[in-house]
Formats: C-alpha cells, sequence, structure tokens
C-alpha cells in the first residue's frame, strides 16, 4: 500500500483507502469495469491498432511508476485490465521499490525469494539476481510478442514478421531488443520504449 500511494496515473489502478480494522490491515482499491487483456487474448492476437494503444499506454503506466522508484516484477496479461478509456496497470502485489531510483542514494537488500509469474520472468529475476526496471521492460516485451504472435516467445522464437505479414520489421525489432536477456542490451527506460514503439508504428509522438 506504501508502494501504491505514491502513484497517481490514469494507467494504473489506484489505492483509495486504506486502515486496519481489528489488527487486520486492509485497503480498497478502484473498480476497474472491465475484462483483464488475458481473456482479449484467448479470443486471439490483437491488431496492430489495438496493440499500440494498450501497450503504449502501459509504457506510460511504468514510465510513472519507474519514475517514483516502484518496480512492478509481475507484468503479465492478467495484470492489465481494459477500462472503457483505456488499459490499466493493476496488481502492484509484489513490486519492489527501487531505492536508487527513488533517492539516488541507496537501494534495498534483495531477498533470496523468487517472486513473479514465470514465463514473464526477466532472465535476471528468474535467477534471483537483483531487478530493476529494465526487468519490467523485458516482460512487456514478452507481453507485446505474445498479444501479436498469440504465443509466448520461448526457446528458439521465429520473428513477429515471419507471424504476420502485416507486422513491420522495425516493430519486430523493437520487441527483440526488449527480450534482450542482458538488461543493458535492452531499451534505457519505458519512455525511450514508448518512443521506439511508436516510431515502428509510424504514429507521430507526443513527448
Amino acid at each position: 500500500v506504501a508502494l501504491l500511494e505514491k502513484l497517481d496515473h490514469p494507467a494504473i489502478v489506484k489505492v483509495k483507502a486504506h486502515g486496519q480494522s481489528q489488527d487486520v490491515p486492509w485497503f480498497a482499491m478502484e473498480l476497474v469495469d472491465g475484462p483483464t487483456l488475458a481473456l482479449r487474448l484467448a479470443k486471439g492476437p490483437l491488431s496492430l491498432d489495438e496493440a499500440r494503444a494498450i501497450f503504449s499506454r502501459l509504457l506510460d503506466a511504468l514510465v510513472h511508476a519507474h519514475q517514483h522508484g516502484v518496480v512492478h516484477r509481475d507484468l503479465k496479461p492478467a495484470n492489465v485490465l481494459l477500462a472503457n478509456d483505456g488499459a490499466r496497470l493493476a496488481d502492484f502485489g509484489i513490486a519492489r521499490l527501487d531505492m536508487e531510483a527513488a533517492t539516488r542514494r541507496t537501494q534495498l537488500t534483495r531477498t533470496a525469494a523468487i517472486l513473479g509469474t514465470f514465463p514473464y520472468m526477466s532472465p535476471e529475476q528468474r535467477a534471483g539476481r537483483p531487478v530493476d526496471a529494465r526487468s519490467d521492460l523485458y516482460a512487456l516485451g514478452v507481453m507485446l510478442y505474445e498479444a501479436l504472435a498469440g504465443e509466448r516467445p520461448e526457446g528458439a522464437f521465429p520473428p513477429l514478421h515471419r507471424q504476420r505479414a502485416d507486422i513491420p520489421g522495425r516493430l519486430d525489432r523493437v520487441v527483440r531488443r526488449l527480450l534482450q536477456p542482458d538488461p543493458k542490451a535492452r531499451f534505457a527506460s519505458a519512455a525511450d520504449s514508448k518512443r521506439a514503439l511508436l516510431a515502428a508504428l509510424k504514429v507521430p509522438i507526443p513527448y
């Protein structure tokens, strides 16, 4: 709750209140009316327009979260709600505060626990190594590939443009960069990722 209270963005499900009742802590979140991205993908891959609308908004949410030092660590289609006014990122239940990003001074000591949803975890998260914002970008890359190809990128996965004729090679390159095993080879930030995504889809960049 302390992490979520720091976040106030239209693409992030908000914490409305919290407290304690008979020694049991509780918190309430806003009600978001809409299916999850997982339910949408069960009907088939997204069109390029759908992918642009959903993933550019998710990247906006990550820009905001990462600016506040919050790393989600469990990005997956089931944690994305498709409301009438746009996609919302939910369930920061295993988020961690990256104090280095938040204060530029220090970083919390990591635990040995490996938390998250395995198919969407970055290699460093699977190995129990320290994670930062680039780990969220890897998970988003898995989601984006899955949303367009209809399957997750596992093993020696084929390029997107070989899966679908309407996918340009430049979009494939963006996804491949998000999925780089080495965090240093990925985009440096969610903002950089969004600029590359919109450029690949030839959409005017608003900032």
